[in-house]
């Protein structure tokens, strides 16, 4: 088979048949990225742009047969053509690729290497490279680049009609020699720093190692890792609450560290992941969770509706086809149980009985908690208060509070706390005796969220419907001094009207009907949750209250849950005692009011954004304008999202790796796999968007998303996102991470426990809260095993299941594809076993479930002799999996011979042994190996107790001792700069460009270091010099011959051992190399045995030459390899042949085959049982903490990778929120705020309007940029390149063929769609079209142009700045003047480029040119140019 370099050997340079001009530099590169990249984009446009059938009448069989001769080499690729208009088009692309190859042609070959540099695939090489010589980086970075571009040829090969097979293979072989001879110039710097560094770390880690203290544990760090970018005004210009309280050198760590509990994303690595500290999963994070609880339900309740209709449920990424059907049902089956009124079958029991356990578990947790009243709780919280009336009281007792204002604050909360004491005793007071903490006169437990709507529809029945209640029910609970007494109220007709109508006048009234404070009434007032001042039963007034359960249950869980994981973590807190405590612990530290202040509000808002209720008054006009206008640009603007997603995968191949990512993506095939991966995303609360319509906040704020408030524009997203393909791509992805990052997760975690997870991977765990502790229960939580090797989660499965003992067999889940025979019913599906010569466990864990649980096997046992498993291990399908599943383990770990059941030989066999593994044999050996060593050192030991040697021995280890010490000083100076020089390279190559000073100080640095290394080393020659002389000196030579006589015969002793085991430890090694091929060391004859042992030994001597310096290995590595895997395959043969043989030998000796008679069998299974059971009750449980810590750290990851801005992500601003502090809103007569003490507060919608688009850009500063800085990405020269590459797509893909676009432009719009430079590009575009709408320059210098044309006009400054809103606001005032003032195609054409679902990427065309056709046609100025307002 030919390689590239053959055919580039064949080329014919000498022959040039026409001679064209040289071409510049800048032409070269674009005529080579034309040449790669332009037949896969051109396919793709031909594909979009074309119909698949010919159009009635034309042949391009015709076309082709009466045009130019010459064009008939192209036919395959011409035939496709389906009108002239196709025709055309692919003759275009023939030309292009024509004219690419004649540049390519033309320009010289430095040139076109030159041009390689610009090919982002080049460099994909770089990741593979390791710190060694340049020919080894050059090998593994040139092959890895040509993998890369095999695939890219194999693409790119059908699509471009000139192409060749010959021209492939030069390619691919081109791509190697380009790829490696970029990595290993890359990797020089590296490999002389790290030679540098080398020697002096050396010679003081011996030592250092010996001597190190265990020092005690450090506080945990919440500040922000420090990197280059990180600590940049470019990073910290983008400021949030979290940021700020993080990078703060003012707030103390603690306050810190209450923060990061509140609204941690685990986004971005913390100084204490480096130290070895997790967090802990934050409120934001577990909060989730609750959200995953409905979504499971509803998930478990729609084939119980499938089943109730006959027509059962179809469902695609989520859009459930009639959904609005379903919601139907339930909310009918949900009536009846309020009403208390019987199912009418079974299902809907069923659906009775799941919604009253899910809302049953919410009022255990509130009650825990003390979210709702109850008498304990509030016993509890009455404590609370008096024990910080005390702290507060002895503060101001001590003189802690310096400060005037800190004084009143302090007074302050002691009236506070004062009130709510007394409140509360009130409270238990009216409670008391009473057993139930459900609202009184309701049957089953549900929230109530009245329909404001439906109230103000018909005021006069819902009053009515009070006034009949409040007659018949006149008792009512008031009170009065203190005291809480039952008064009987009027029921004049006149009083009850009055009454009602207050009563419906306070619910018109509520600004926020989700708010937890509205939303629940339980029996009596907690310190949180309202009870019901209005007690009337949610069954007589049913039409006026929401009753659709979905929309209740999200708004309940995304309402409720957060605020009960608050009072979880902060042990029952509120808000104010946690930021009490807070300032506190700032004003003890020396922050000032105004200092604490600033974080308070901070850290409040934050609160805020995760519990909900950021906005007060989301009712407003301006909430109520701005929405409008948000939901207008969003059903407009975003009608080519989907396409945005295309450059994702890359960031998933940076978080995980290319190879992780490659085997999911394969993996995307297994649906079983990817059913799993979401299943355990949605039990995390992620991957919800389309269930919840809110596929649009990934690149849209939505603040006031009410799932109670639903207008046209909202029940138009759903649709609308499905058809761009935003919604779809969003939850395949999402899966797609998911399916990765459980590998990962549970990846890592297995590395860790066994010592072998990199420090990058360990701080990656940390981030995501999971620390050695939690990583070994990870490691031994129930996981499973793809047959590809991918690890897989069923965290449904692991709370309160067994964790299982270490086994080196690889548990494989899935179908087993076994069937057994051998006395047992033909063709009997095997669904799990132990393979020991595979080392493997195979289990079907769905079979195990579905199949073998219902026939309850344990019971009566299929084999004769086994008796059945004790009652109580097996109470479940989970306990069945687990028990099989430890079944086979113990298997793994305990064959028969373990066990004491020998195989008993038949009578023709007298003399047969037993049959031992290959691993149980190398074990064994190993095992000899080792204690051999152990009595070899024993032996060693000098036993002579001589006085004289004693003494000289404490001399010299008395030096040894000072010495050390006296080194020990600089070994904390040397580390320090160690770190420090590896840092400042690795930011480096991270981007950071150092000036002169800081190179010559880090110069200077690394000098000083390797003098003191040499110091070091010359002081360690002086102690062994020292001790040397004390050895020999003529005090100690007879003591010490003493010794060495008496030790000779043990010495000699101890040799002999140690030539015995140097002897086995040589056969360990051939019999590890021969279990790769399965053969058996004591099979073979001595000859064979002899070649055996020649070969490891060459084996790992080859294997370490890898190590030695390559540019002499090279060629010797290639020509030992070949001379190796000859006499290997020659090895083999023989062996082959020789075991053929001796087999046939055995086979005529042997018959009948030895095995197992059935009462052994019967023994081993009886053995193996009893084992099993052993374990599984000996064996610790994997917690509920453990699974809610794996699904944190899995639902975050994936939202820290398919992107969407967090709270810890935004600016206050976005929120559409300003503060303003009182120093200088009090010069405007503004207000100090209640909550937000120190400041005046503004909430307008309007201001939010600007950052409508900027959640996806806001995300990527935290979770792209720092993750680059901060070195979490696996592979982050790989994954910048391909999002380089798939941004060049996206771009190709919206560019129309009539714009041109210089090299330049189209290097940074692709970077730009990449999404690696986060917000930051997209800055420099908006200011860049901002200064030339003002009239002003270019900012970048003509460099670049901006996304759109622009020309100097100031309303388009204006609106550019005011965000997507403002501008679709003024498109349609522009489109309703046009109209007024009497240009009526013009204003309609603006109209309709504004409206809904007319930028679908799919439309765009066909709305384009009928906009032009109505300018045209009705204004007759039309300019024939379409689609220029929207690529």
């Amino acid at each position: 088979m030919e390689n590239g370099f053959d055919v580039l050997r064949k080329i014919n340079v000498e022959t040039k048949t026409e001679v064209f001009p040289d071409i510049s530099f800048a032409e070269t590169v674009k005529a080579s990225l034309t040449y790669k990249y332009a037949p896969i984009v051109n396919r793709f446009n031909e594909a979009r742009l074309y119909p698949e059938q010919p159009e009635e009448g034309y042949r391009a069989i015709d076309q082709l047969n009466s045009g130019p001769e010459h064009l008939k080499q192209y036919s395959s690729t011409l035939l496709r053509a389906t009108n002239q208009e196709h025709y055309d088009y692919l003759l275009s692309t023939i030309d292009q690729s024509a004219n690419a190859r004649r540049d390519l042609h033309r320009s010289g070959i430095i040139p076109q290497f030159g041009a390689e540099v610009f090919d982002a695939v080049n460099w994909m090489g770089i990741p593979f490279a390791r710190v060694g010589s340049f020919t080894q980086s050059a090998l593994r970075g040139g092959t890895a680049t040509a993998a890369v571009v095999g695939m890219q040829e194999g693409i790119r090969y059908p699509f471009d009609p000139l192409a060749t097979k010959e021209e492939v293979a030069l390619n691919i072989g081109a791509s190697f020699v380009m790829g490696g001879l970029i990595t290993g110039l890359v990797t020089i710097p590296a490999q002389r720093r790290m030679a540098a560094m080398d020697d002096g770390t050396k010679e003081f880690k011996s030592f250092s190692k010996s001597t190190e203290k265990k020092e005690p544990k450090a506080d945990a760090d919440g500040s922000i890792a420090p990197s280059v970018f990180t600590d940049s005004w470019l990073f910290k210009a983008v400021t949030t609450p979290m940021k700020r309280v993080l990078q703060s050198k003012l707030i103390p760590n603690s306050v810190k560290m209450t923060t990061l509990k509140i609204a941690n994303d685990s986004g971005i690595l913390l100084a204490m992941n480096r130290n070895n500290q997790k967090v802990g999963s934050s409120v934001h994070q577990n909060s989730k969770q609750f959200e995953g609880e409905w979504a499971v339900l509803q998930t478990e309740l729609m084939p119980l509706w499938g089943q109730s209709t006959g027509k059962g449920v179809t469902t695609a990424f989520d859009y459930t086809l009639n959904i609005s059907g379903f919601e139907r049902w339930l909310e009918n089956i949900d009536k009846k149980a309020i009403r208390g009124e019987k199912a009418a079958d079974d299902l809907e029991a069923q659906t009775m009985d799941k919604m009253n356990t899910f809302y049953k578990n919410w009022e255990t947790r509130l009650d825990e908690q003390g979210l709702i009243g109850s008498a304990p709780v509030l016993k509890k919280f009455i404590a609370g208060r008096e024990t910080r009336i005390t702290k507060t009281q002895r503060i101001l007792a001590n003189g802690r509070a310096k400060s005037a204002d800190y004084i009143a604050k302090l007074e302050g909360n002691i009236k506070r706390y004062s009130d709510e004491l007394d409140e509360a005793k009130l409270n238990l007071e009216d409670i008391s005796g009473t057993t139930s903490i459900n609202a009184p006169n309701e049957i089953n437990f549900r929230p109530r969220y009245f329909d404001i709507n439906a109230i103000k529809a018909d005021r006069a029945g819902f009053e009515r419907k009070l006034i009949d209640w409040f007659r018949e029910n006149p008792l009512v609970a008031r009170r009065t001094a203190g005291k809480v007494t039952k008064t009987v109220m009027n029921t004049d007709e006149i009083s009850l009207k009055q009454r009602a109508s207050d009563a419906t006048d306070n619910i018109l009234g509520i600004k926020d009907i989700t708010d937890p404070e509205i939303g629940y009434y339980g029996m009596g007032k907690s310190k949180h949750f309202k009870h019901r001042s209005l007690d009337i039963p949610n069954k007589l007034i049913l039409d006026y209250i929401q009753t659709n359960p979905v929309a209740i249950m999200r708004a309940y869980t995304s309402r409720v849950g957060p605020r009960y994981e608050f009072s979880r973590q902060f042990n029952g807190a509120s808000i104010d005692d946690v930021l009490d405590d807070a300032m506190d612990e700032m004003m003890s530290s020396g922050m000032t009011m105004q200092q604490s202040h600033a974080a308070l509000k901070d850290m409040r808002h934050l609160y805020k954004r995760v519990v909900g209720g950021v906005l007060r008054d989301p009712d407003s006009w301006d909430q109520g304008t701005a929405k409008v206008l948000r939901d207008l640009a969003t059903l407009n603007f975003l009608g080519s999202a989907g396409l945005m997603t295309l450059t994702e995968p890359a960031k998933i191949m940076m978080e995980h790796g290319i190879g992780k990512t490659m085997k999911a993506l394969t993996g995307v095939l297994d649906e079983n796999k990817l059913k799993l991966a979401g299943r355990e995303l949605r039990v995390g609360g992620e991957a919800l968007e389309n269930m919840m319509n809110s596929a649009h906040t990934r690149l849209v704020d939505e603040l006031n998303n009410n799932p109670f408030k639903s207008d046209i524009f909202d029940k138009m997203k759903n649709p609308f996102f499905l058809l761009n393909g935003l919604g779809p791509l969003t939850k395949i992805l999402k899966d797609i991470d998911a399916m990765v990052r459980i590998d990962t997760l549970i990846d890592y975690s297995v590395k860790w426990t066994q010592g072998k997870a990199t420090k990058m991977e360990q701080e990656y765990l940390l981030r995501y809260n999971i620390d050695l502790e939690l990583a070994t229960n990870i490691a031994n939580a129930p996981w499973e095993k793809s047959s590809d090797g991918m690890y897989l989660a069923n965290t449904s499965a692991w709370t309160d299941t067994i964790q299982f003992p270490a086994t080196k067999a690889e548990v494989v889940s899935g179908n087993t594809k076994s069937f057994a025979a051998d006395g047992t019913p033909e063709g009997r599906y095997r669904p799990a076993f132990y393979n020991a010569k595979q080392d493997k466990i195979y289990i079907d864990e769905e079979y195990i479930k579905d199949v073998m649980w219902p026939l309850r096997g344990w019971e009566n046992p299929r084999v004769e002799g086994v008796t059945p498993i004790k009652e109580g291990i097996i109470n479940s399908p989970d306990d069945y999996v687990a028990f099989i599943k430890m079944h086979e383990i113990m298997h793994s770990l305990n064959r028969p011979e373990d066990l004491g059941i020998l195989i008993q030989p038949s009578k023709k066999t007298s003399k047969a042994k037993p049959k031992i593994s290959i691993s149980s044999k190398i074990s064994s050996l190993k095992k000899r190996a080792t204690s051999l060593f152990d009595e070899a050192n024993a032996l060693e030991k000098p036993s002579v107790n001589s006085k004289e040697f004693n003494q000289a021995l404490e001399e010299a280890n008395i030096l040894r001792s000072n010495t050390i010490k006296d080194l020990n000083k600089n070994v904390d100076e040397i580390s320090k700069a160690s770190k420090e020089s590896q840092d400042f390279y690795e930011s480096m190559q991270s981007g950071f460009k150092p000036d002169d000073k800081q190179l010559k100080n880090m110069l200077e640095k690394e000098t000083k270091l390797t003098s003191t290394a040499t110091n070091l080393k010359q002081e360690l020659a002086d102690i062994d010099a020292s001790i040397k002389n004390l050895m020999t000196s003529t005090e100690t030579a007879s003591a010490i011959k003493g010794i060495e006589d008496s030790v000779s015969p043990t010495s000699q002793k101890a040799d002999e051992l140690s030539t015995e085991r140097v002897k086995i430890e040589g056969e360990i090694q051939t019999r590890e190399f021969l279990k790769e091929s399965k053969i058996d060391y004591d099979d073979l004859s001595d000859g064979l045995k002899n070649k055996a042992s020649d070969l490891a030994e060459e084996n790992y001597s080859i294997n370490n030459r890898m190590d030695d310096d390559g540019d002499s290995f090279l060629a010797e590595a290639s020509r030992q390899e070949k001379v190796f895997n000859e006499e290997l395959s020659k090895f083999k043969k023989d062996a082959k042949a020789e075991l053929k043989v001796l087999s046939k030998q055995k086979t005529k000796e042997l018959k009948p085959v030895d095995r197992l008679t059935k009462e052994q069998n019967a023994a081993y299974e009886n053995a193996i049982n009893d084992l099993t059971v052993k374990e599984i009750e000996g064996q610790p449980r994997t917690s509920a903490e453990t699974v809610r810590e794996f699904r944190s750290a899995l639902s975050s990851g994936v939202l820290n990778t398919i992107l969407m801005g967090t709270p810890a992500d935004k600016p206050i601003i976005t929120d559409g929120i300003a503060y303003i502090p009182m120093r200088v809103a009090k010069q405007f007569g503004m207000k100090e705020d209640a909550e937000f003490k120190g400041y005046a507060r503004i909430e307008n919608g309007l201001l939010s309007l600007p950052f409508q688009f900027y959640s996806y850009s806001l995300a990527s500063v935290n979770k792209v940029a720092a993750a680059h800085a901060h070195g979490q990405l696996k592979d982050r020269f790989l994954g910048t390149a391909i999002s380089m590459g798939l941004g060049y797509m996206v771009l190709q893909y919206k560019t129309p063929d009539w714009v041109e676009m210089s090299f330049q432009d189209k290097l940074a719009r692709s970077f730009d769609y990449s999404g690696t430079a986060a917000l930051y590009s997209d800055m420099v575009y908006t200011a860049m079209s901002t200064s030339l709408a003002l009239g002003g320059p270019n900012l970048t210098g003509g460099l670049l142009e901006p996304r759109f044309p622009q020309q100097p006009n100031t309303i388009d400054a204006v609106t550019g700045l005011g965000g997507a809103g403002l501008s679709i606001g003024a498109e349609i005032a522009s489109g309703v003047k046009d109209i007024v003032t009497g240009n009526i195609g013009a204003g309609t054409a603006e109209l309709v480029d504004s409206a809904p679902f007319t930028g679908l990427w799919f439309l765009k065309s066909m709305f384009n040119e009928f906009e032009n056709m109505l300018e045209k046609n009705i204004d007759g100025e039309g300019d024939g140019v379409t689609g220029f307002k929207r690529y």
